[in-house]
């Protein structure tokens, strides 16, 4: 083996161990009552983070709202029905949905 196959070989090795590490720290399971990001909860479940979204939006999964984050149960089934959201589509609905009564 020439000196760079070697060197090829030694960089090949390192990427691989970093992108295998990344890919099972991204698909552990989560503690069922653990609060997750939607990118974790979309990870976990092989779907894209736009239909957890939209999932949220359409009141078939339950949110919650951090400051400017949004986390989800880590244990939440999208289809499930919310609990108690509004299903009025009103702005001044929507509002009081998203910031929950806060002014």
């Amino acid at each position: 083996m020439s000196t760079v196959e070697k060197a090829l070989e030694v960089v090949i090795e390192s990427v691989v161990r970093r992108v295998v590490r990344e890919e099972l720290a991204a698909v552990r399971v989560a503690p069922a009552d653990e609060m997750v990001t939607i990118e974790t909860f979309a990870r976990m479940r092989a779907i894209s983070k736009s239909t957890v979204r939209a999932a949220i939006r359409g009141g078939r999964l339950q949110a919650m709202r951090i400051g400017r984050a949004v986390r989800v149960r880590s244990d939440a089934q999208i289809g499930e029905s919310a609990a108690a959201a509004p299903r009025s589509d009103t702005p001044a609905a929507r509002a009081v949905r998203i910031l929950g009564g806060r002014s």
